[in-house]
Protein backbone atom coordinates (compact mmCIF):
# COMPACT_ATOMS: atom_id res chain seq x y z
CA UNK A 1 0.00 0.00 0.00
CA UNK A 2 1.99 3.26 -0.77
CA UNK A 3 1.35 6.18 0.97
CA UNK A 4 -1.59 8.09 -0.95
CA UNK A 5 -3.59 4.59 -0.25
CA UNK A 6 -2.92 4.44 3.32
CA UNK A 7 -3.65 8.57 3.92
CA UNK A 8 -7.19 8.24 1.97
CA UNK A 9 -7.81 5.30 4.75
CA UNK A 10 -10.63 6.65 7.40
CA UNK A 11 -8.87 4.24 9.77
CA UNK A 12 -5.67 6.51 9.26
CA UNK A 13 -7.55 9.69 10.32
CA UNK A 14 -7.10 9.12 13.70
CA UNK A 15 -3.34 8.77 13.92
CA UNK A 16 -3.21 11.69 11.65
CA UNK A 17 -5.54 13.60 14.06
CA UNK A 18 -3.88 12.33 17.52
CA UNK A 19 -0.39 13.52 16.37
CA UNK A 20 -1.70 16.73 14.88
CA UNK A 21 -1.33 16.69 11.69
CA UNK A 22 -5.01 18.47 10.49
CA UNK A 23 -3.64 19.34 7.08
CA UNK A 24 -3.18 15.74 5.94
CA UNK A 25 -6.06 14.53 7.88
CA UNK A 26 -8.37 16.85 5.70
CA UNK A 27 -6.48 16.28 2.78
CA UNK A 28 -7.65 12.28 3.64
CA UNK A 29 -11.21 13.37 3.93
CA UNK A 30 -11.45 15.75 1.00
CA UNK A 31 -10.12 12.12 -0.73
CA UNK A 32 -12.41 10.26 0.60
CA UNK A 33 -15.46 12.25 -0.70
CA UNK A 34 -15.95 10.61 -4.28
CA UNK A 35 -15.20 7.01 -2.88
CA UNK A 36 -18.50 4.79 -2.18
CA UNK A 37 -21.00 5.79 0.54
CA UNK A 38 -19.57 3.70 3.08
CA UNK A 39 -15.87 5.01 3.22
CA UNK A 40 -16.76 8.77 3.59
CA UNK A 41 -19.24 7.27 6.61
CA UNK A 42 -16.27 5.39 8.02
CA UNK A 43 -14.43 8.74 8.00
CA UNK A 44 -16.69 11.20 9.21
CA UNK A 45 -17.31 8.65 12.04
CA UNK A 46 -13.54 8.50 12.77
CA UNK A 47 -13.38 12.15 13.07
CA UNK A 48 -16.65 12.07 15.73
CA UNK A 49 -14.63 9.24 17.66
CA UNK A 50 -11.52 11.48 18.26
CA UNK A 51 -13.95 14.49 19.01
CA UNK A 52 -15.66 12.24 21.95
CA UNK A 53 -12.75 11.24 23.37
CA UNK A 54 -11.73 14.66 23.70
CA UNK A 55 -9.28 15.21 21.06
CA UNK A 56 -9.33 18.33 18.85
CA UNK A 57 -10.73 17.78 15.63
CA UNK A 58 -12.34 21.26 14.66
CA UNK A 59 -9.44 22.11 12.10
CA UNK A 60 -11.36 19.38 10.64
CA UNK A 61 -14.75 21.28 10.62
CA UNK A 62 -14.33 22.47 7.30
CA UNK A 63 -13.48 19.61 5.08
CA UNK A 64 -16.69 18.03 7.35
CA UNK A 65 -18.63 20.80 6.25
CA UNK A 66 -18.50 19.96 2.42
CA UNK A 67 -19.64 16.67 3.82
CA UNK A 68 -23.34 18.67 4.15
CA UNK A 69 -23.73 18.59 0.31
CA UNK A 70 -23.41 15.10 0.02
CA UNK A 71 -25.64 13.48 -2.64
CA UNK A 72 -26.07 10.33 -0.38
CA UNK A 73 -28.57 11.19 2.68
CA UNK A 74 -26.25 9.09 5.13
CA UNK A 75 -23.17 10.58 4.81
CA UNK A 76 -25.42 14.08 5.29
CA UNK A 77 -26.99 12.65 8.34
CA UNK A 78 -23.63 11.11 9.57
CA UNK A 79 -21.84 14.28 9.40
CA UNK A 80 -24.53 16.58 10.89
CA UNK A 81 -24.20 13.96 13.54
CA UNK A 82 -20.21 14.49 13.74
CA UNK A 83 -20.83 18.54 13.57
CA UNK A 84 -23.07 18.04 16.72
CA UNK A 85 -20.06 16.33 18.57
CA UNK A 86 -17.62 18.91 17.19
CA UNK A 87 -19.89 21.60 19.00
CA UNK A 88 -20.84 20.20 22.15
CA UNK A 89 -16.66 19.96 22.97
CA UNK A 90 -16.07 22.83 21.59
CA UNK A 91 -19.34 25.35 21.06
CA UNK A 92 -17.05 28.31 20.92
CA UNK A 93 -14.97 27.08 17.82
CA UNK A 94 -17.93 25.65 15.94
CA UNK A 95 -19.81 28.60 15.52
CA UNK A 96 -19.74 28.53 11.26
CA UNK A 97 -20.23 25.17 11.15
CA UNK A 98 -23.22 25.07 13.33
CA UNK A 99 -24.22 27.94 11.07
CA UNK A 100 -24.38 25.87 8.23
CA UNK A 101 -25.80 22.72 9.94
CA UNK A 102 -28.81 24.93 11.39
CA UNK A 103 -29.14 26.13 7.39
CA UNK A 104 -29.63 22.96 6.23
CA UNK A 105 -31.70 21.28 8.59
CA UNK A 106 -33.92 24.26 7.51
CA UNK A 107 -34.16 23.56 4.12
CA UNK A 108 -37.45 22.14 3.34
CA UNK A 109 -36.23 19.83 0.71
CA UNK A 110 -34.12 17.82 3.63
CA UNK A 111 -35.42 15.21 5.29
CA UNK A 112 -33.52 14.71 8.24
CA UNK A 113 -36.39 15.87 10.25
CA UNK A 114 -39.12 13.75 8.73
CA UNK A 115 -37.86 9.75 9.09
CA UNK A 116 -39.92 9.13 12.41
CA UNK A 117 -42.07 12.23 13.51
CA UNK A 118 -44.63 10.06 16.33
CA UNK A 119 -40.89 9.16 17.92
CA UNK A 120 -39.96 12.73 18.10
CA UNK A 121 -43.39 13.70 19.70
CA UNK A 122 -44.06 15.52 16.30
CA UNK A 123 -47.64 14.63 14.64
CA UNK A 124 -47.19 13.80 10.71
CA UNK A 125 -47.21 17.25 9.38
CA UNK A 126 -44.18 18.35 11.93
CA UNK A 127 -46.40 19.96 14.52
CA UNK A 128 -46.35 19.24 18.56
CA UNK A 129 -48.79 17.05 19.78
CA UNK A 130 -51.38 17.56 22.19
CA UNK A 131 -51.25 15.99 25.75
CA UNK A 132 -54.18 13.74 26.03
Amino acid sequence: MDDSARQSSPDRLSTLIETGQFDAASTALDRVRTADPETPKKAIRRVTECGEEGRTVTPLLSSLVGFLGDEQRAVRLTTAKALVTVAEAEPETATDAVSTLADRLADDDESYRRSRPSASGLDPEGEARKPR
